[in-house]
C-alpha cells in the first residue's frame, strides 16, 4: 500500500475529498463552487482511486502501459485495453468493483475484489445511514458515473429495495453483516 502522509498532503487531499463528495462524477471535472472547489478537488482523488483500483486488480506495469499507449480515449481506451490484455471484465465492471472498495476497501471480503489495493480509502458521507424502518428517501437528480452510498443497519436480515427512475440506475447490495 502506498502511505500518503508528509510531502504527499495534496494527493491525501485529493482522496479526503472524494471521501467525502463520493457522487463526484468520474468523467465530468471542475464541478467545483467557490469558495473552497471541493468538488473539482474531489475530481481528483476520485479519477485516483479508480486508476488505483484498476491497475491493482488488473495488471499494474502491462495495463498501464497498453492503456498510455491506446489512441482511444475514456471508456473506449480502457475497454480495448482489459480485452487485448485477455480480460473479460470491461469499464462498468471495473467501476462497480472500486465504487464498493472505495466503501470497504477489504482484502478479505469478497475474494479480495473489495480491497482498493494501493490506497487506504473509505467513504465516509453516506446519503443514507439509518437503523430505523421502513426508510424513504428520494435522490432528485443523480451523477452518471458516480455513487450514492446507503448504510442500513439492525432491522430485519430480509428488506426489500424499490427504484424508480426515468434513467438507467445500477443498484449494488453488499451484505456484511453477521447474518449476512
Amino acid at each position: 500500500r502506498i502511505c500518503l502522509g508528509p510531502g504527499t498532503s495534496g494527493v491525501q487531499s485529493h482522496i479526503d475529498a472524494y471521501e467525502r463528495y463520493p457522487e463526484n462524477d468520474l468523467l465530468t471535472w471542475d464541478e467545483g463552487e467557490p469558495p473552497d472547489y471541493m468538488g473539482t478537488i474531489a475530481d481528483y482523488g476520485r479519477a485516483y482511486a479508480f486508476v488505483s483500483y484498476l491497475t491493482y486488480h488488473f495488471g499494474m506495469r502491462d495495463l498501464t502501459v497498453d492503456l498510455v499507449a491506446n489512441a482511444q480515449n475514456s471508456i473506449a481506451s480502457i475497454d480495448s485495453t482489459l480485452a487485448d490484455l485477455g480480460y473479460s471484465e470491461r469499464f462498468g465492471d471495473v467501476l462497480r468493483g472500486e465504487k464498493v472498495a472505495d466503501l470497504l476497501d477489504d482484502p478479505d471480503f469478497g475474494g479480495g475484489i473489495y480491497d482498493q489495493g494501493l490506497i487506504d480509502i473509505g467513504i465516509r458521507t453516506f446519503e443514507v445511514n439509518t437503523n430505523v424502518y421502513p426508510v424513504n428517501h428520494t435522490i432528485d437528480s443523480t451523477v452518471r458515473y458516480s455513487a450514492y452510498y446507503i448504510r442500513l443497519t439492525g432491522g430485519s436480515p430480509t428488506m426489500s429495495l424499490s427504484v424508480s427512475s426515468p434513467d438507467p440506475v445500477e443498484v449494488t447490495i453488499v451484505g456484511t453483516g453477521s447474518s449476512m
